[in-house]
């Protein structure tokens, strides 16, 4: 019963995955509400249970499905063709695959004295799991990072410390328990130990979408702010604007008025010169 709860906890937590992945590159559907969006990823960890349930044995077929699903699933999701969301499908299990199989292989050669994983209560191989899984989420996170073109992507090294601290503390983790906890007494022991790592597991995604809204939160904050200084900034070229335009004005209108007084002026005074010159004359 354990190990069925193990695994729908780990195919969450890769879908989960699969779906940050897809986000790193692409837009969400703006049309889908926030029900159907949840509808989709419950499709996404049917869909991998069931393969797992069924096909374990059928490694080929088993991994086509899952692309597949994933293939159709995203490219309902994210605003993607289908030929985009299979490449993107493809790099994403394939990045699963080459983690999971580092893990492995760092794990025989590196932390398991006898040379392989040991079946005692399948607790080293769990573990290698979830350290796998953890890595990969930890390697989504940096593509993030990295490749992201939100405004909540493109923070500072500082912001982004707070998204890698706890992956970054539950693969230490990981670690230290596979290497501490290699022979298991009894199952009770083994099965505190699972509850250990999947609650590192779960809290890792807990974590980062918290972490999320607070800076999305932050982000909105000082967008609109900006906003309001640039819609003051507006206001106030626009008032100086209308000051020098009506400085300007004063201006030519009081230059007319001279021009208008001077022209009056020199009329006046060859009228006068008129008048002398007849008044001398006669």
């Amino acid at each position: 019963m354990f190990t069925y709860f193990f695994s729908l906890v780990i195919i969450i937590f890769e879908a989960i995955c699969c779906n940050l992945f897809y986000d790193v590159f692409c837009k969400e559907n703006s049309r889908l509400r926030k029900s159907q969006k949840v509808l989709l990823m419950l499709s996404l960890i049917c869909c991998y249970y069931l393969c797992g349930l069924f096909l374990s044995d059928m490694l080929i077929l088993k991994m086509t499905l899952v692309v597949l699903a994933a293939v159709i699933i995203m490219s309902f999701y994210f605003e993607i063709s289908i030929k985009k969301s299979v490449i993107f499908a493809l790099l994403y299990q394939g990045l699963s695959i080459i983690v999971d199989y580092i893990a492995y292989i760092s794990n025989n050669t590196i932390i398991s004295k006898a040379g392989e994983v040991q079946k005692g209560y399948a607790l080293e191989g769990s573990l290698v799991v979830i350290f796998s899984k953890i890595t990969v989420f930890l390697c989504i996170l940096l593509l993030k990072k990295h490749f992201g073109k939100k405004s909540t992507e493109t923070l500072p090294d500082k912001i982004w410390g707070r998204f890698m601290f706890f992956p970054v503390f539950t693969i230490i983790t990981i670690i230290a328990m596979i290497m501490t906890f290699q022979y298991t007494k009894n199952e009770v022991q083994a099965n505190v130990l699972y509850s250990i790592s999947l609650g590192l597991a779960v809290m890792n995604i807990f974590v980062y979408f918290l972490i999320n809204d607070i800076v999305t939160s932050e982000a909105k904050l000082h967008e609109k702010e900006i906003l309001g200084l640039q819609f003051k900034n507006q206001i106030d070229m626009y008032r100086s604007i209308s000051e020098n335009y009506e400085i300007q004005s004063e201006k030519k209108a009081i230059a007319k008025a001279f021009e208008h007084f001077a022209a009056i002026g020199m009329d006046g005074l060859m009228l006068l010169d008129g008048e002398q010159v007849l008044g001398f004359s006669m």
